[in-house]
């Protein structure tokens, strides 16, 4: 999904589109990292089905997205505040429940706030 934008330029979007594609189109290279390829032609290439990491190809039938909220996705700071949280738990730095907690608050913090994006009322 590619960004809302108040004014969209047909060209640029074109261009946008033709850039995932192109990604998606190579998902091989990133396979070959252990990433598991969004594009069907490539999970079902001889290619892929070769590498250690297809054997978990199947992952993709039981994703969990973030969930829909002007910061969250990736690189957001919904994907910070879980990693500054969740990563010391998985340290064994911070109990699990306290990590979870740090995680909860934070997000609480960012839904009260408007979203930025949003008209003014």
């Amino acid at each position: 999904m590619l960004p809302r934008q108040a004014s969209v330029d047909p060209e640029s979007r074109q261009a946008a589109y033709e850039f995932v594609a192109a990604m998606l189109k190579s998902s091989g290279t990133w396979a070959q990292a252990g990433h598991v390829p969004a594009y069907l032609p490539v999970v079902e290439s001889e290619e892929y089905q070769a590498l250690p990491a297809s054997r978990y190809a199947d992952v993709t039938e039981i994703l969990n997205y973030d969930p829909e909220a002007y910061f969250s996705g990736s690189g957001s700071n919904f994907q910070t505040y879980f990693a500054d949280n969740i990563q010391t738990v998985l340290l064994g730095r911070t109990d699990p429940r306290e990590g979870m907690t740090g995680f909860m608050e934070r997000v609480d913090s960012l839904l009260l706030q408007p979203n930025p994006a949003a008209p003014a009322a």
